[in-house]
């Protein structure tokens, strides 16, 4: 997704959230969560990449090493035009997620 398209989705998203929550608390850490994909802080695991690997891709390149030593293996090819990703055999996902909640960072898990 280009930031453009992001911005547009975010401001969408924004009037929806003003739409229906009268509570400021809840809208603004919604806000805030859309604001962190905006600048790429989250990264996004693809499940079912392919038969036997998920993906992670985004922002990935900050968090390297964890992703290295956690055993995923770096894809340099692209994912559906973006960036290029790490990959790993379906039973790390577990344990990868748990992982990204230990470092405190933040992620988003999708099918393919």
């Amino acid at each position: 997704m280009t930031s453009e398209q992001i911005e547009l989705v975010t401001e969408q998203i924004k009037l929806v959230i003003d739409f229906i929550s009268s509570d400021p608390a809840i809208r603004d850490a919604v806000i805030e969560f859309l604001n962190k994909e905006k600048e790429n802080e989250i990264v996004t695991i693809v499940k079912n990449y392919t038969e036997k690997s998920f993906i992670v891709v985004g922002n990935t390149k900050i968090h390297k090493e964890i992703f290295k030593d956690a055993g995923g293996k770096f894809n340099v090819f692209k994912y559906k035009g973006g960036t290029p990703g790490w990959l790993f055999p379906p039973s790390k996902l577990d344990e990868l997620t748990k992982l990204l909640d230990e470092k405190s960072i933040d992620y988003l898990v999708i099918n393919k």
